[in-house]
This record gives structure tokens, C-alpha cells and sequence, in this order.
């Protein structure tokens, strides 16, 4: 039990951490139409099995909270970025979506082991998502192996670096969560 809580503990400060970012992020988008900003998130489960996108909205659509936001996601399990780039309907929710922003998230493994490959379709992804008049935004994951102390610095470089490459902003969800492992 108390290491379930622990783990619902984690997820919480992780979910404020991004509800921040996002909300310091977009906050200056804000549609003087009164429509919300409308956030596509692509990447597999560690986007989809705790529901981000969903928290996010809900938190983002609290009463007097602005801007109001409508989120989606795309994210089978175990799906790299490559493979959403080939694979399903991630370039036609992208190019038909009329999104502000898509939030792209890749396997935490894939940043460091084919890192090629996380640079080649993040560089595509971003290409489309501008050719499409959204924003890019990049999902930091974290090290799902506790016992390698390095994982951590290596997914939130290969991140940083991306992002700096493709001019776009970060989400450090990684670095939150080593923060609340180390509290």
C-alpha cells in the first residue's frame, strides 16, 4: 500500500509539473476567439497509461483557469517515433487536426540506444507540425531503470538537444521525476 502511494505521489507532482509548463507555455496563445487551444500529444504508454493528455485538459479546465485547452492523443504501447511517423494515422491527425501545438514523446530507451533515429523523426515529425501551422513540443520522459543513475541525465540531454535542434520547448517530466524520487 504505501508504495502504491508512493507512486500516485510521484504522478501527482509529475502532473503539476507539466500542467505548469504547459500552462507557462501556452498561456501567451490564447485564442481571443474564446476557443480552446487544441494540444496533440504522439508517443506510446508512457503518455497513454496514466491518461496525461486527459489530466492535463482537466486541470487546464478547471473554473476560472485560462486558456481552456482540448487535447488528443495517439500512443500505442511500445511505439517509437519512428514507428508512429510509418505506422497508423499520427501524419493525418497531425496535417488535418488544425492543432497549436503537438507534443511528441519518445521511448526513454530510444533517446540514448538510436539516438539516429530519435533525431531523423523528431526532425520529421517537426516538419509536418510546422507545415501544419502547429508548434512542436517535446514530452521528457524518464529513466524506467532506477538502478542506472545515468539514464536520467542521458534521456533529458538527448531531449534538450533535440529540442534546441528543432527550436522547439521541452516538458522536463524526467527531471521532475528524479526530483520526487529524490524527495
Amino acid at each position: 500500500m504505501n508504495n502504491r502511494l508512493s507512486r500516485i505521489g510521484f504522478l501527482v507532482v509529475i502532473f503539476f509539473f507539466i500542467a505548469a509548463f504547459f500552462s507557462s507555455a501556452v498561456s501567451s496563445q490564447a485564442k481571443p476567439s474564446g476557443k480552446p487551444l487544441r494540444i496533440l500529444f504522439i508517443g506510446n504508454s508512457l503518455t497513454f497509461y496514466y491518461e496525461m493528455p486527459k489530466v492535463l485538459a482537466n486541470l487546464a479546465n478547471a473554473p476560472g483557469r485560462q486558456p481552456a485547452l482540448f487535447t488528443q492523443m495517439y500512443a500505442p504501447g511500445g511505439f517509437t517515433l519512428e514507428q508512429n511517423y510509418k505506422q497508423g494515422p499520427a501524419l493525418e491527425l497531425i496535417r488535418n487536426g488544425k492543432w497549436d501545438y503537438v507534443v511528441l514523446q519518445e521511448g526513454s530507451a530510444q533517446t540514448i540506444t538510436d539516438r539516429e533515429k530519435f533525431i531523423e523523426y523528431s526532425r520529421k515529425f517537426d516538419s509536418e507540425i510546422k507545415k501544419a501551422g502547429a508548434k512542436t513540443i517535446f514530452y521528457m520522459t524518464w529513466a524506467y531503470q532506477k538502478s542506472d543513475p545515468n539514464m536520467f541525465s542521458q534521456v533529458a540531454e538527448a531531449y534538450k538537444k533535440m529540442a534546441a535542434d528543432v527550436n522547439a520547448p521541452v516538458a522536463p517530466a524526467g527531471i521532475a521525476w528524479l526530483k520526487a524520487l529524490k524527495e
